[in-house]
Formats: structure tokens, sequence, C-alpha cells
């Protein structure tokens, strides 16, 4: 999981040249001792969320303001399934999932889908609904 998000960071901000994501150890709430995630690099969790929440693959959920910035600024984390073994079997109303990718895939995938996310939220939070489909199918 990590050398995907690692991937996906080196296609969006390296090669493409958008944002990253704001350290979130720059908050306005907290001390930087307290501050979430514990460290500056990026918060992405691991959680079971396939059982409990079928067909979501992951998210990414923006949170407060970063010192000194905008209030369209937003810090993020993300949310992502743990071992997205139900992924192939997962119903969705909009779209069939190719049940021959493994679930390596469909990690590989929403971690660039949700980081995409996250650097939308270092641009303009609000603007985000606006052209985030649009935009994370560019990179």
């Amino acid at each position: 999981m990590a050398e995907a998000f690692e991937s996906s960071y080196a296609v969006a901000v390296t090669k493409k040249g958008y944002n990253c994501p704001p350290d979130d150890q720059q908050t306005t709430t907290k001390s930087r001792e307290d501050s979430n995630g514990g460290d500056s690099t990026f918060d992405v969790y691991l959680l079971d969320i396939g059982k409990d929440f079928p067909g979501t693959f992951g998210w990414t959920q923006p949170e407060q303001t970063p010192f000194g910035s905008n209030d369209y600024v937003k810090f993020s984390f993300i949310v992502m399934d743990n071992d997205y073994a139900t992924a192939a079997t997962a119903y969705d109303p909009i779209a069939q999932y190719d049940t021959s990718q493994s679930p390596e895939d469909f990690a590989r995938v929403t971690a660039a889908h949700e980081f995409f996310h996250a650097v939308q939220y270092s641009y303009n939070q609000k603007y985000r609904r606006l052209v985030s489909g649009g935009l994370i199918r560019v990179v």
C-alpha cells in the first residue's frame, strides 16, 4: 500500500507539478506536539471497511485549515480498506467492477484516486466537488 501512495505522489506532485497536500503539523488549534497523525507525513489509515461498507474502497476526509492559509485549503487524511478482500465482489449500482482485478490492483487505483482528492484539498476544498472526477481522470 505504501508503494501505491509513493507512486501516486510521484505522478501527481513530482511529475505533474500539483501541490503537495498540506503538512498537518501546521494546525491552527493544536501545538506541533499534539498535531494530527503525530508527524508531518500524510496520514493514511487502514481499516477493515469492506465488511461494514460494501462497495466503499476508501475516502479522503478534510480536516482543518493550515495556519496562515485561506479557509478553502484543508488538511486531509485518507482511510483505505486494509486488504480489499471483498472488492472484487462489491456491488455498485453505477458500475460493475472487473472481477479479474486483484486486491492489489484495487488498492493501487484507490490510492491514486484518494491521494488526488488530498491534492485537490491543497487548492480549494469547496471547489473540489465541481472538478474532482475530471481532474482525477487526467492524472
